[in-house]
């Protein structure tokens, strides 16, 4: 079985992807359609113990590969012994037209699974992002630390923008895999009950995995409370745009 794990910005695909990678028979690469990068591709090579140079030529080869042919490089990546192997991709990043013979391939593909994870708080994802803008790590993958805290202004207007785009963009996707085999999977229920979630998530790979085997493979780090996070937290109670959003979860 193959799959895709599709999404907005920071809606917890790595924390999806890891910890499936943590599980046996599974492999899920990372972010192989960036726009200059190819990212989290796994195929045994180990950064640690490489030297910065064997890092760079390995990262530059990659690169050639899938700018020279994008559905040769995803066949490659996809097609290994393992039950499920699979990729990540944000919305923006599957629509670009540079990739549109990689995107039919996939939607080609007879054995894929595409899982669509999103996020139901808009204003908690735009944080989040605005939190990585600003330097900060979301997770433990990102070398924060479970006590730190950084604080960031939301322009509200700005939200909006935000979620207007990521909301056109997410409508193109759901369109683009009408008619395919999808897994919606949410990231609050991922965060609430990894053990379940990603369970679920195995099922429909066709692999049985008991949810009390699961484990998260990061950790989120920073303040769970908003108003810790964001420092006009007030404004957001009193606008009827985020209201709503700022008390929930």
């Amino acid at each position: 079985m193959k799959f895709v794990i599709v999404s907005a910005p920071r809606t917890g695909s790595t924390l999806l992807a890891k910890t499936l990678n943590s599980l046996p028979g599974l492999i899920c690469h990372g972010e192989l359609f960036l726009p200059n990068q190819v990212r989290g591709y796994r195929d045994g090579f180990d950064p640690f113990a490489a030297t910065e140079e064997q890092r760079k030529t390995r990262s530059a080869n990659l690169l050639q590969l899938r700018n020279t042919d994008a559905c040769e490089f995803l066949e490659t990546a996809l097609y290994r012994p393992e039950m499920a192997v699979g990729m990540k991709v944000i919305y923006n990043d599957l629509l670009q037209t540079r990739w549109r013979d990689a995107l039919q391939w996939l939607l080609a593909a007879p054995d894929l699974q595409w899982i669509h994870l999103q996020r139901r708080n808009p204003l908690r994802r735009y944080v989040s992002e605005r939190i990585m803008q600003s330097g900060g790590a979301i997770h433990s993958g990102m070398g924060g630390k479970a006590k730190g805290q950084i604080q960031v202004k939301v322009d509200i207007e700005a939200f909006q923008e935000r979620c207007d785009q990521l909301d056109a963009e997410r409508q193109r996707v759901v369109q683009t895999i009408a008619g395919r085999s999808v897994l919606d999977v949410f990231y609050e229920d991922l965060s609430a009950d990894i053990g379940g979630t990603v369970a679920s998530v195995c099922k429909a790979l066709g692999i049985d995995t008991s949810p009390a085997c699961i484990a998260p493979a990061l950790n989120k780090v920073g303040a769970e409370d908003l108003a810790l996070s964001v420092s006009n937290y007030a404004e957001l109670l009193d606008n009827d745009l985020t209201r709503h959003w700022a008390h929930t979860s």
